[in-house]
């Protein structure tokens, strides 16, 4: 969201709309009277949107503009004029703007031309991204076709040397180490080839206790925390989603929350459905009590090959967030709530029915259920499995 704005002239009629205007709406701000402070602010700041006052009395705001662009070539830029002539609007055009607004500013009109350059800076980083992928893309995948041959022969050694030494116990226990490093290195390359790839969806009606059950207990063989519990809403929801994507979403929250949270971790889903003009959205919250994000690591947590874990790729989260926007959705980091732990909450439009009411309590590689007759969810005493 494009959420800090530069606002460049001295026109204070404009600063006082726009700040009213801006405020208002949950923008953050900052005013440049001149050329030069204007090109101070963006060597200290970054920002999302700039705006000209097109009668910029020190110099013309095209000129102006051509010397701001190489500073912050990312931020969506709207000339203010007072003219309706369309002249202007075509050399701001020509400079590199994105819009234009007209004097004396329309709040309605202002908010219209914000949320169209968002729109723009939104898919000019997508198309960016889309490229970078598509030039990686291939390299990525021959060299996990390789690497992955050259695995499935280390494995195919490694079961053939267990075979011939059954007896040597020393010698198993490092092959078992063998093989648990091979199978990491295969997720990895997995993981890069999922993230490189084009993202298709194929979508169908489910429903998401399923995905989460079976997202719950795909990750078996990884959970190494015998106490973790995943706790499901009182009620499903059918929805048209792509299932193995979401799914997949899914089983990346679930193992990040198993990490995070060590000893017995408390794993909370929540979903349901928000209506507004006719259009439903499916919102699914994912929630552990472990030790949460920093400040800085969730500004960080969607960019591709960030992680904290010291065996981690880095590209779960982004993962997720390129489904999540396959489905024209978004995902977002929960900003701290005094509580601990973290929150992620996925927000997909989709069509939703929802289903009956019941609660139940997964323990790792066990369901426990616990009927739910007035609306309330009672919870089931967990079982102790321990992990394999």
């Amino acid at each position: 969201m494009a959420n800090r704005v530069l606002i460049i002239g001295n026109d204070a009629d404009m600063r006082e709309g726009l700040c009213a205007i801006l405020q208002s709406h949950g923008y953050q701000h900052d005013f440049a009277l001149t050329a030069v402070e204007a090109i101070e602010r963006l060597h200290q700041q970054s920002y999302d949107l700039i705006i000209i006052d097109w009668n910029f009395p020190e110099t013309t705001a095209g000129a102006l503009l051509s010397r701001l662009r190489p500073l912050a070539p990312e931020a969506s830029i709207l000339i203010a004029t007072d003219s309706s002539d369309m002249r202007q609007a075509i050399s701001a055009m020509q400079y590199g703007a994105s819009d234009y607004i007209l004097k004396p500013l329309c709040p309605e009109l202002l908010l219209n031309s914000l949320q169209r350059a968002r729109k723009l800076q939104t898919a000019q980083q997508r198309a960016i991204q889309s490229e970078r992928l598509a030039s990686v893309g291939t390299s990525v995948a021959a060299v996990a076709h390789e690497s992955r041959n050259a695995l499935q022969r280390i494995r195919a050694r490694v079961d053939l040397i267990r075979l011939m030494h059954v007896s040597e116990a020393e010698l198993l226990e490092d092959l078992s180490a063998i093989e648990e490093a091979t199978a990491q290195l295969q997720l990895q390359f997995e993981e890069l080839r999922q993230f490189s790839k084009p993202m298709v969806l194929k979508k169908s009606a489910c429903g998401l206790r399923d995905l989460a059950y079976r997202a719950w207990h795909s990750i078996r063989s990884v959970c190494v925390t015998p106490g973790a519990q995943l706790f499901l809403p009182n009620h499903d929801i059918q929805c048209m989603i792509d299932p193995v994507r979401i799914e997949q979403v899914m089983r990346n929250l679930f193992e990040n929350a198993i990490a995070a949270g060590g000893g017995e971790t408390r794993i909370e889903v929540e979903w349901t459905v928000r209506e507004r003009d006719d259009a439903a959205t499916l919102v699914i919250t994912v929630r552990d009590h472990g030790s949460g994000f920093t400040a800085e690591q969730r500004a960080l947590a969607f960019e591709p090959f960030f992680t904290t874990k010291g065996h981690g790729t880095g590209l779960g989260l982004p993962i997720c967030r390129r489904i999540v926007e396959a489905h024209g959705g978004s995902i977002e980091i929960e900003a701290p709530d005094g509580s601990g732990g973290a929150a992620i909450t996925l927000l997909l439009p989709c069509a939703c029915r929802i289903g009956g009411c019941r609660t139940e309590a997964y323990l790792h590689g066990a369901c426990l259920s616990g009927a739910c007759h007035d609306g309330v969810a009672h919870a089931v005493q967990p079982i102790a499995i321990t992990s394999r």
